[in-house]
């Protein structure tokens, strides 16, 4: 059994993943894991760590977390199963979303997502929710449509794994929009993507998949995809060195 405390990150002695191999948590919120061997406790409690080949389990170690001093921003990617929304969930206003839509965020994660829409605003950039919070259900059926358009190998390169995905926390969003003057459109999502690379840290997000570090993240760059992590000082560090939280873990 791997045992360590909440804020400690230890390295699994003697781990060697094979080709083909991957290594996962089965509760994110209470250990994370780095493909690298790293575990990061994240919160007091027990949970499997598991390493899978071909989506099948291999080997399986117990991890208990105990109490701590410290604490780290949570690590949610494709190799950290996310068992529920990370708080309380709430409905974004309409004028947040597309029309006709319903969007569900954690609470602090929206709030932060209407200011950053409301400072958008005066540079006449217009911002919107496409996706936010999604169930198991809603994940397998995004997962279905792009296997039935590019093969299940390309879909599972873009998509993560059921119960793998951030969205499922309710902390993570993908925003579209344009570029408007004088309520004209001018440019579509790609421009907005700019301004949000730009500024989104300043309202406690960070871009969840760099370009250039798909073989870190397990996903391919995604600039619409961003993820709230409130820590305004860890967010403005990660912009200025171009990091991604799974590299700035790995650096502690």
């Amino acid at each position: 059994m791997l045992e360590l405390q909440c804020g400690e990150i230890k390295l699994f002695q003697n781990l060697k993943l094979l080709d083909g191999q991957v290594l996962k948590s089965e509760n994110a919120y209470i250990a994370s894991v780095m493909q690298n061997g790293k575990v990061i406790g994240n919160s007091e409690g027990e949970t499997d760590i598991v390493i899978e080949e071909n989506h099948e389990i291999v080997n399986r170690f117990h991890c208990k977390v105990t109490c701590g001093k410290s604490s780290l921003p949570l690590l949610l990617n494709r190799f950290n199963k996310v068992p529920a929304p990370c708080g309380e969930l709430v409905l974004l206003e309409p004028h947040l979303v597309p029309e006709n839509n319903e969007i569900l965020l954690e609470q602090y994660t929206a709030s932060a997502f209407s200011q950053m829409v409301q400072a958008a605003k005066k540079e006449n950039i217009w911002l919107i929710a496409n996706f936010g919070y999604r169930s198991n259900e809603q994940q397998a059926q995004i997962i279905d449509h792009f296997t039935s358009l590019e093969g299940k190998e390309k879909a599972m390169q873009r998509c993560a794994p059921v119960g793998f995905s951030e969205h499922h926390s309710g902390l993570s969003l993908d925003v579209g929009g344009g570029i408007y003057k004088e309520n004209q459109q001018l440019a579509a999502a790609r421009t907005v993507w700019s301004w949000i690379a730009e500024n989104c840290h300043k309202y406690g997000f960070a871009l969840k998949n760099l370009p250039g570090k798909e073989k870190i993240t397990g996903t391919i760059y995604e600039p619409w995809h961003i993820r709230y992590l409130g820590d305004l000082e860890l967010c403005a560090q990660l912009h200025e060195k171009q990091l991604t939280l799974d590299e700035y873990l790995d650096q502690i």
